[in-house]
């Protein structure tokens, strides 16, 4: 993309629009767009942390748009993806973490190192400008199990500023 279209991604932010970022991409957006978040994973090995896609418990907070109508406690399905630090609380919220207990992380497959993501994010808002971004550390349309996780990407489409 380059760093025009990053220019040009951060301006449709900071004019007020909505970037929604799934997965992998977010690391993309974190770094191209300076976002106050940092990803626990960078530079992880597989020795350190690996998941080569598993099911995870994930924790919402039901209170935000994206999360309304959805139970507290739900799955997700983890391939490859972030775990984010906040860095700016005042500017981000978590929408979705992990939990903080390594041992309720995991519901299906396989991970090594699951202390590395206990506790830590997994679905961010950023505040920007008079935008937003949207991180997912996760594939929320990831075929059959995104059963459980579309409502989170369809609720995501439909936020006002």
């Amino acid at each position: 993309m380059g760093s025009e279209g990053s220019d040009a991604l951060r301006q449709f932010v900071l004019d007020g629009g909505t970037l929604v970022a799934l997965n992998e991409a977010s690391r993309f957006a974190v770094q191209a767009l300076l976002l106050p978040v940092r990803n626990v994973l960078e530079a992880v090995t597989d020795e350190d942390f690996y998941a080569p896609g598993s099911i995870f418990r994930l924790e919402l907070d039901t209170t935000h748009a994206i999360a309304r109508g959805r139970p507290r406690e739900t799955a997700a399905w983890f391939q490859g993806g972030p775990a984010f630090d906040v860095l700016d609380s005042t500017v981000t919220r978590v929408i979705g973490r992990w939990p903080d207990d390594p041992a309720r992380l995991l519901l299906s497959g396989w991970v090594l190192h699951p202390e590395r993501v206990a506790g830590k994010a997994a679905l961010l808002e950023v505040r920007l400008g008079a935008g937003r971004v949207l991180l997912f550390g996760f594939r929320p349309q990831y075929r059959g199990q995104s059963i459980v996780t579309y409502p989170l990407l369809f609720n995501s489409l439909q936020l006002r500023p």
